[in-house]
């Protein structure tokens, strides 16, 4: 059965107008559209699966449009979704600093210098797209589900696991250099992707050792990853 807007639990509704400054008062009504879409839908997430879950007047042209053609900014709503994630960590990564300050037995001395380990696991999946033609960064990539390569897009994402929440990643395509060649992009390994992932999380204000869970990483690979200025541990 359609779920109506108006039925958004408390927490769904402050989340979702947590990212009104990114769009229009249009485009919003549409991002809700896709936000409850894609929670209460149990087939495949095409736009007009999403639109069956959702008891809401919008169209399927306007939700195509909402993701091809409408002007809002992707970095803009990862940077805001990444900033309201560091805010709601912040006190709960003191409360655990003061909390294992308080655990430290007395001696004489300067104490033990506390930590919070936060988790930045990346990995990347392969998408089919047996008809595609026309679709820009198709490659022939491995399929772990077929064991064999297979035509389609190379997803590259992952997410910041820290004190039990967790903060996406924004995803990134990997192309080979084969296809960046014939579409005049610049060429990035998915060791560059990942340090261009890895930076951002270490300059944030609440500093916390990290340890990079990279599934299907060879250690040699792990050994390119920037751990010196990151402050973190990488793991293939």
């Amino acid at each position: 059965m359609p779920t109506p807007i108006i039925c958004l639990s408390e927490s769904l509704r402050k989340f979702a107008e947590s990212f009104g400054g990114c769009f229009s008062q249009r485009q919003l009504k549409y991002f809700v559209t896709v936000l409850i879409g894609l929670l209460e839908c149990q087939e495949r997430c095409t736009l007009s699966g999403l639109l069956r879950r959702v008891a809401v007047r919008v169209s399927l042209s306007g939700l195509s449009r909402l993701l091809s053609r409408w002007p809002w900014s992707e970095s803009n709503l990862a940077a805001m979704w990444q900033a309201r994630f560091r805010e709601q960590t912040a006190p709960l990564v003191q409360a655990e600093h003061a909390r294992q300050q308080a655990e430290q037995q007395k001696r004489r001395g300067r104490p033990r210098a506390t930590a919070v380990t936060g988790f930045l696991i990346i990995d990347d999946s392969t998408h089919e797209k047996p008809k595609g033609r026309k679709m820009k960064g198709l490659g022939l990539h491995h399929s772990t589900t077929q064991k064999q390569r297979v035509k389609g897009h190379s997803l590259f994402s992952g997410f910041y696991q820290l004190l039990g929440r967790r903060c996406p990643l924004v995803p990134q395509m990997y192309r080979q250099k084969a296809t960046c060649e014939a579409e005049r992009v610049p060429f990035q390994s998915k060791i560059d992707m990942a340090v261009k992932q890895i930076r951002p999380s270490s300059e944030w204000k609440e500093p916390t050792p990290m340890c990079s869970l990279m599934p299907g990483t060879t250690a040699s690979e792990c050994g390119k990853l920037p751990e010196s200025e990151a402050g973190m541990s990488a793991v293939g």
